[in-house]
């Protein structure tokens, strides 16, 4: 019975905890949203090339293209690709975003396009910065598949290249 009091409370503590943090995108790099202008993002594995509107509502559209770059030559083919797009404030806190999953696929050479979709809830932090996130897992081709065992003697690797860059909580 103790033990389940103690599971119970700490479940209560971990969601009070989570309720107070908030998303941060200070580490990564941002620009200030100029509307209906091209603009670009360059991250460490990917390019962002963009344009932002304004719709109604306290809403963005953000659309445009990412492209790879600082990649092993002989990744040719995108296993997993998750990109998220933020509206921050100067100091880099997160005030709206939204995530895309994409599908298995080619490396395009001339770009992925993306399109997001960001509505601000009311806040008091003036709204004037972007950014972006990301997490991808690159292979040679579609078939490759992982290795589940390692062969650090023989010298064989495993050809996935694994990158990200996100938000934090604080």
């Amino acid at each position: 019975m103790k033990l389940k009091l103690l599971i119970y409370f700490f479940i209560l503590l971990l969601i009070n905890c989570l309720a107070c943090t908030n998303l941060n995108v200070r580490h990564l790099t941002k620009r200030p949203i100029q509307i209906n202008t091209p603009q670009e993002i360059k991250m460490r594995y990917l390019n962002f090339i963009f344009t932002a509107r304004y719709k109604e509502k306290q809403t963005y559209i953000i659309t445009g293209n990412i492209f790879f770059k600082n990649i092993p030559m002989w990744a040719s083919y995108i296993q997993e690709l998750w990109l998220t797009a933020y509206l921050c404030n100067e100091e880099g806190k997160v005030l709206a975003k939204e995530l895309k999953v994409y599908q298995s696929q080619p490396i395009p050479k001339k770009g992925l396009p993306f399109s997001f979709k960001l509505k601000i809830k009311k806040t008091s932090y003036p709204i004037n910065y972007i950014t972006f996130g990301y997490s991808f897992k690159l292979s040679p081709n579609a078939n490759y598949k992982e290795s589940l065992i390692s062969h650090p003697l023989s010298g064989e690797k495993d050809l996935i290249f694994y990158a990200s860059q996100k938000a934090f909580l604080e």
